[in-house]
C-alpha cells in the first residue's frame, strides 16, 4: 500500500514538473502606453505615416473595427493573428480611423512589445484585453480582441 502511494505520489509531481516546464517556455509580450524619443506616438502620426505600416483590423460584434494594429514594414518582425484583416487602401485606413476615433471615447494608440521590451508596432484599441504571445524569434501572435464586460 505504501508503495503505491509513493508511486502514485511520484508519477502526480513528475506531471506537474512536466506541466511548469512547458508553460515556463512560453514568452509574452504586452500592450501598453509607449512614448518614443519624440513623445508619444498618436493617431496623426500613424495616419501621416499609414505607409510605413502593415496594417490590420480587427472587430467585435459587428462590421465595424474595434481595432487597428500597426506592423512595421522594413523590419525583422512580424505580427500576427487570426481575425486580423489587412488594411489595403488608404481610404479604407480613414475611415477606420475615424469610426473607431468616434465610436469609442477610449480608444487610444498603445504600443505592442516583445518579451525584451523591444517596441513591434503599435495598435489602436478602446481595449488593453489583449495578449502577445512569442511565436518564433521573429513572429509575434496578437490575440483577438475580448468583448468588454456588458453592464447589468
Amino acid at each position: 500500500m505504501k508503495n503505491r502511494i509513493f508511486t502514485l505520489f511520484f508519477v502526480v509531481m513528475l506531471g506537474a514538473c512536466f506541466l511548469y516546464a512547458c508553460a515556463g517556455g512560453q514568452k509574452y509580450g504586452a500592450i501598453g502606453p509607449h512614448t518614443g524619443e519624440s513623445g508619444p506616438v498618436t493617431v496623426a502620426d500613424l495616419e501621416a505615416n499609414w505607409g510605413d505600416y502593415h496594417i490590420y483590423y480587427n472587430t467585435w460584434h459587428t462590421a465595424n473595427p474595434a481595432a487597428l494594429m500597426f506592423d512595421p514594414k522594413g523590419n525583422a518582425t512580424k505580427l500576427t493573428g487570426d481575425s486580423w484583416t489587412l488594411v489595403k487602401e488608404q481610404a479604407a485606413f480613414s475611415e477606420m480611423v475615424k469610426k473607431i476615433t468616434l465610436s469609442y471615447s477610449r480608444a487610444r494608440v498603445l504600443a505592442i512589445v516583445g518579451p525584451d521590451k523591444q517596441l513591434l508596432g503599435y495598435i489602436l484599441t478602446p481595449s488593453t484585453q489583449l495578449y502577445i504571445k512569442v511565436v518564433d524569434e521573429n513572429t509575434f501572435y496578437v490575440s483577438n480582441l475580448r468583448l468588454p464586460p456588458s453592464a447589468p
